[in-house]
């Protein structure tokens, strides 16, 4: 294989980086749903998740040291890396639902606990020990916990019309590429080229408000038009340190991003009438933020030149303005037709020249897009054994 540089060719292959990576999830969930009067309907649950993820990765190394036969770089070397973590998620939770005469009432609350089972370094300048020889250069991370309430309350306003609003907060764990990435916290020299994992990233958090009203309109036919707000905190961000060998830098996940969702959606439900039923909603939403993605602040700095970060919120990667769903079924009793379609605007991206931004992040808009699928069954009868064929036509 040849690898093109410039206007001319290297031998060795298009990529000289290998991983070998084992991940193993063992989860237990229990819920309890009980009536204990006529008034209330009270559930709890817990839940248990631990994940086993193991990781080597390494680089070839081919030159002329090597008499250009391929070899691994020693293990002490920044091109090789070796993990094992073993975190584990806890939650419970507790809801009761009342119904009186006039009212609908859901209290909620659910109580979080990870524990990211890894280490982060003392000192951020020196943060594999090397430049101060010290025997243990690490620390703990520390486990996070968050108690998240949740409200939700549904007021009929007609017999056929109710009010309903909520407010909640959930407790998201970064991706585990986050906390371990480079988890030997070895440091490329010669300017900014390294990123390291944090395992003491807290936990994004979010809360969303939602008022809507329910109605039903025609017999079978029910709308629901819902406003809701999302505010988002703790997203995994990039910041950049230097070391004590001045010049030679890398870069941190921490949490230091933000961001915002505001919307409507607007939904009608047709129940079946003779032969037909379907749905359909249509959603205006903005998703802004200081940046989507957390490597942002490293890419920028990267740049030659390096490029000031965003000081303004921009729309967020999944900043899709407009969207539309439907679908219609036809059923009968020994066979069904439905159709799927939907509508989105365009995504935003960053409009670049020669790996150059041209503009500001997320400033230009892709094509919208137009999507429908297909589903249908027939189900037959032999000796009193119901068969049922099924075909799905995705695009």
């Amino acid at each position: 294989l040849l690898r093109r540089l410039g206007y001319g060719f290297f031998t060795g292959g298009m990529n000289m980086n290998h991983f070998y990576r084992n991940s193993r999830v063992n989860a237990l969930k229990f819920n309890l749903t009980t009536q204990p009067n006529r008034l209330n309907e009270i559930k709890v649950g817990a839940e248990y998740r631990s994940s086993n993820l193991w990781l080597h990765e390494f680089a070839l190394r081919l030159d002329r040291t090597t008499d250009f036969e391929p070899q691994r770089y020693p293990p002490e070397s920044v091109n090789n890396n070796k993990y094992r973590h073993i975190p584990y998620e806890i939650g419970f939770w507790l809801e009761d639902k009342v119904e009186l005469e006039r009212l609908i009432l859901s209290v909620g609350l659910r109580y979080d606990y990870f524990e990211p089972d890894g280490v982060v370094p003392k000192d951020l300048r020196d943060p594999d020990g090397t430049y101060q020889g010290l025997a243990d250069p690490y620390k703990d991370s520390e486990g996070k916990s968050k108690w998240s309430p949740r409200l939700g309350i549904s007021y009929p306003i007609t017999d056929q019309g109710a009010i309903h609003i909520s407010y909640g907060h959930f407790f998201q764990i970064p991706n585990f590429e986050y906390l371990y990435q480079g988890s030997e916290f070895e440091v490329a020299p010669g300017g900014l080229n390294t990123i390291l994992g944090n395992a003491d990233l807290s936990p994004k958090k979010t809360v969303i408000y939602e008022l809507g009203l329910q109605q039903m309109l025609l017999e079978g036919l029910v709308a629901d038009v819902t406003g809701y707000y999302k505010d988002i905190r703790d997203l995994v961000g990039t910041q950049i340190y230097e070391l004590y060998i001045l010049g030679d830098r890398y870069a941190r996940y921490e949490n230091q991003d933000y961001g915002n969702v505001r919307g409507i959606t607007i939904s009608l439900t047709q129940k079946p009438v003779g032969w037909f039923s379907g749905t359909t909603d249509y959603t205006y939403q903005i998703a802004e933020g200081n940046a989507s993605d957390p490597r942002s602040v490293f890419l920028d700095r990267q740049s030659d030149p390096p490029r000031a970060t965003e000081i303004q919120t921009v729309p967020l990667d999944w900043d899709q303005r407009h969207s539309l769903n439907f679908t219609l079924s036809i059923v009968r009793p020994n066979w069904g037709v439905g159709i799927i379609g939907k509508y989105g605007s365009g995504l935003p991206y960053t409009p670049e020249y020669q790996n150059q931004r041209t503009s500001f992040e997320n400033s230009s808009r892709m094509p919208s897009t137009l999507n429908f699928d297909l589903k249908a069954n027939y189900t037959m009868e032999f000796g009193g054994v119901e068969l049922t064929l099924y075909s799905q036509i995705k695009n």
